[in-house]
């Protein structure tokens, strides 16, 4: 049912797999995998999207990564691996996240299994992309450990599906990207949502999708509370600074079904928050906050052990959170009071033919033309 357009990877010599530090040149590695939704799906497709094409990279960790031939499952272990989706931005392509994300790199050490898919991206044909690769490795691949991350859009994206398929994905952690940017849940039916942990990434100076609330977008805090409150999140945030004050971490710890919320803000980055920022890598920073992530429950998984990631200060209690939330209402209502004025003076001024220098609606009272 699936059709590469490329040759199947060749076995790699003993020599080559020894010094393979990317995912292309693994054992696991296939690029260029392509169908129609409509032949993934399992589910009702709605007609507009059964006859487009979905194309995606991937890579599937062998049992035993070091083995240049075939081997039995059995000999290398029974671990089930977690599977994410890493999501491109708008003008990009798989090819380009791949390259730029930094999970390539986790995947192939960490052993996570990636799909790189080509957007655009929506509910249904993400499901049947997770729900086709599960059914292909059903003794590889933990279906209660499925993550989504992403970039700019692609973030929006992979939020969005978490709140679609809440029944599907276990955790997010992407970057540089609100929920808002695809969909208001304000007035929306949420009783089919089961809350779902999320990390966001942003840049503090970004300057494509604002750190700060504007009239454009709700700004990161409140993407933050968003998600607080649709988890049902309860208390305080705690922060953690990371790399000498140049990133903050802020995570909602007592949220609906053991689901997490956290905002990973990076002070000196734009609207690319990948790579390092002196000495912080968001993206394993991500996985933290993923590999324990299960659906249902989010204790750690045994064997698994944190690689340690230095903070500057214990974590503390966020003691301004009520100030932000209050913060961010009171802005919101102070944009609307201040639209709606500047809305009325210009209706008002064309019926009274006052002067606005900058519109020239009418001339100076006492000019020579008055």
């Amino acid at each position: 049912r699936v059709h590469p357009r490329t040759a199947q990877h060749r076995p790699q010599s003993t020599t080559e797999t020894k010094a393979c530090n990317s995912v292309s040149c693994s054992p696991g590695w296939r690029p260029n995998l392509c169908t129609t939704v409509s032949a993934l799906a399992d589910t009702f497709v709605p007609s507009k999207l059964r006859g487009r094409k979905q194309c995606w990279d991937e890579y599937i960790p062998f049992p035993c990564v070091m083995r240049t031939q075939p081997v039995n499952q059995s000999e290398c272990g029974t671990e089930k691996l977690p599977l994410l989706l890493d999501l491109h931005g708008t003008g990009s392509n798989r090819g380009n996240q791949r390259s730029r994300s930094g999970w390539q790199k986790l995947a192939l050490f960490a052993r996570i299994a990636v799909l790189w898919p080509d957007g655009p991206f929506d509910a249904h044909s993400l499901r049947s992309l997770v729900n086709h690769t599960l059914a292909r490795f059903p003794t590889k691949l933990d279906a209660k450990r499925v993550y989504v991350a992403g970039y700019s859009t692609g973030c929006a994206s992979a939020q969005l599906f978490a709140k679609e398929a809440s029944d599907l994905v276990a955790a997010v952690a992407c970057h540089s990207g609100f929920l808002d940017q695809l969909y208001s849940w304000a007035g929306r039916d949420t009783a089919a949502y089961a809350p779902v942990s999320v990390m966001v990434t942003h840049g503090l100076l970004d300057e494509v999708v604002p750190y700060k609330s504007s009239f454009l977008s709700a700004g990161a805090v409140s993407n933050f509370h968003t998600w607080a409150r649709r988890n049902g999140c309860s208390g305080r945030p705690s922060i953690a600074l990371i790399a000498s004050q140049k990133a903050e971490l802020r995570t909602m710890r007592k949220c609906a079904g053991g689901t997490q919320v956290a905002l990973l803000t990076l002070r000196l980055a734009r609207h690319t928050s990948y790579g390092a920022f002196d000495g912080v890598q968001p993206t394993e920073v991500a996985w933290e906050f993923l590999r324990d992530k299960r659906l249902g429950r989010v204790a750690p998984l045994p064997g698994h052990h944190s690689r340690g990631i230095v903070l500057d200060a214990p974590a503390a209690v966020d003691e301004s959170f009520k100030f932000d939330s209050d913060l961010v209402r009171v802005s919101r209502l102070g944009k609307c009071v201040s639209l709606g004025l500047f809305v009325f003076v210009l209706f008002y001024c064309a019926e009274q033919d006052c002067y606005i220098p900058w519109i020239h609606r009418a001339p100076m009272r006492g000019s020579v033309n008055g």
